[in-house]
């Protein structure tokens, strides 16, 4: 459970969340995204999100994958950007073009992440929300991934990253907070908290 955050993140920023497990970093962002209400306090964003928080998350286990990229797009309010030729640009990225009309349940936990990145990579949002993003796929899959997202990340205004990599978030944050037990710790330069988070709890 969240207590008491205080948090504001504005266009350029690019914001690393770290803390040990059960910290409140995937709680955090899922109220950022709008999946979690907060119990108390007030949520304020101003533009579109794309949140690549859970795998499989928006997606229906029973229709196929055509149609569960226009429900991951539709999930982060953008399904305006739908056509036919993104949806095949998502399969293709994905590497599940001969899987286009299976069932989402029938892929295995790899392909189905595989799928779920590829749609909130062809998204153009205000925000895009990370958490774990290069923790699962083979390694030929993760290189890609780690290319594509870093030109997304260039492109996007604002993003949050939560990752148990320090050399990711130095890479991708100037900026980090330090959550502990639900609360917002520290809040300052990414150099300086990566170290105290260390000394902290490495």
């Amino acid at each position: 459970m969240l207590d008491g955050i205080d948090l504001k993140v504005s266009p350029g920023d690019r914001l690393g969340i770290v803390g040990h497990n059960g910290s409140g970093k995937t709680t955090l962002l899922k109220v950022i995204a709008g999946i979690l209400p907060p119990v108390h306090g007030t949520r304020t964003v101003a533009g579109s999100i794309a949140p690549v928080i859970a795998q499989g998350l928006g997606f229906e286990p029973d229709l196929p994958l055509r149609l569960n990229i226009k429900l991951g797009l539709a999930y982060s309010n953008r399904l305006n950007q739908h056509s036919p030729d993104l949806e095949e640009a998502i399969l293709d990225f994905a590497e599940l073009t001969e899987f286009a009309d299976a069932p989402f349940q029938t892929l295995s936990s790899g392909m189905q992440a595989r799928l779920t990145f590829a749609t909130s990579l062809f998204q153009t949002p205000d925000i895009l929300i990370l958490d774990e993003v290069f923790a699962t796929g083979d390694a030929h899959f993760v290189r890609k991934s780690q290319a594509a997202m870093m030109e997304h990340i260039e492109r996007t205004p604002i993003v949050i990253l939560v990752s148990h990599s320090a050399s990711l978030i130095s890479e991708v944050c100037d900026r980090c907070v330090l959550l502990d037990h639900g609360r917002m710790v520290e809040d300052g330069p990414t150099g300086k908290i990566l170290d105290i988070y260390a000394k902290r709890y490495g």
